[in-house]
């Protein structure tokens, strides 16, 4: 197989179709995270047996609701029967599971890592080592045989 075609190389070629595929990706995923946000804000009117289950929890089903409260009610109704799936997906939306906790916290940190200005000294950068002491520090490690 070639790697010239049409005298430009055929790595690059597909080097441009990648990267031409990489944005079409990229902008898609943004449209559909926005379509589900929108979709999830939309709000309706439950139906029946919706509206039991959410005052079954204390819900008011007088309003509209979103699709987000109500997914977020029927998974708080299947925790409460003892679904402990259910119980971690609400207590990791609402930010009380540990892992959401450890999220915030890293989250947190590195922000106050960007505010603060290093006092600490840098360290003076050591020259590059030469092909002898390379050849030499290869030896020590057991890299080169004698």
């Amino acid at each position: 197989m070639t790697m010239e075609k049409d005298g430009e190389n055929y790595f690059s070629k597909l080097g441009k179709v990648g990267g031409k595929k990489s944005v079409e990706v990229r902008r898609n995923r943004g449209n559909i995270q926005s379509l589900a946000r929108t979709i999830l804000d939309t709000r309706f009117k439950p139906n029946q047996n919706l509206k039991k289950a959410l005052k079954g929890i204390g819900i008011d089903t007088s309003d509209k609701i979103s699709l987000l409260e109500g997914i977020l009610s029927v998974f708080s109704g299947k925790a409460l029967s003892g679904d402990i799936v259910a119980a971690k997906f609400v207590m990791d939306v609402a930010g009380y599971s540990l892992y959401a906790k450890e999220r915030i916290a890293k989250i947190k940190l590195l922000e106050r890592m960007a505010t603060i200005e290093d006092d600490a000294p840098l360290e003076k950068e050591k020259p590059p080592m030469n092909l002898a002491e390379i050849d030499a520090e290869a030896r020590k490690l057991g890299i080169y045989g004698d």
